[in-house]
């Protein structure tokens, strides 16, 4: 198991998990959530609208702390809406796909062998970035360590 796959694999669960949201683009059109590994796409234009609403499975780092110990790693979902409404309520929307993707952790909390660890966190901006809203998950992995074979170096 590596983080590139651990990552896959969230991609792949959180594109079937969140298919049930539709959400405004820029073009005030209902679309999709659309999921990305690491980075958004190339933008094709200067103004280029086509990449929100997302989520976004940042792997963010790791380490290990010995060599029996499954290793630790760290990942971070980004999650950005548009909402032109000018009630400014656009941050229910991050908050109820927060949630959604929260209930699924917890009730899953294994995926292809790596274990959800603690803390698990999450945060809003503080400023007002109308008519963008924006919300933060920080995860927390184990991912079984790879043992040699004790006959390796012999």
């Amino acid at each position: 198991m590596t983080e590139f796959t651990l990552q896959d694999k969230l991609v792949e669960e959180f594109k079937i998990l969140l298919s049930e949201f539709k959400l405004k683009n820029a073009d005030n059109e209902e679309v999709n959530l659309n999921i990305y590994p690491q980075h958004l796409p190339a933008k094709s234009a200067i103004r280029d609208k086509e990449h929100i609403p997302y989520t976004l499975v940042k792997f963010i780092d790791g380490e290990e702390n010995n060599e029996e110990d499954p290793r630790e790693v760290k990942f971070l979902f980004i999650i950005a809406i548009i909402d032109k409404d000018k009630n400014y309520q656009g941050y229910k929307d991050v908050m109820n796909i927060k949630e959604k993707i929260y209930q699924f952790l917890k009730t899953t909390k294994y995926i292809s062998g790596c274990e959800l660890a603690h803390p698990i966190k999450w945060q809003m901006p503080e400023d007002n970035h109308y008519p963008y809203y924006f919300m933060g998950i920080e995860t927390n992995w184990k991912i079984p360590n790879v043992t040699p074979p004790d006959n390796m170096y012999t």
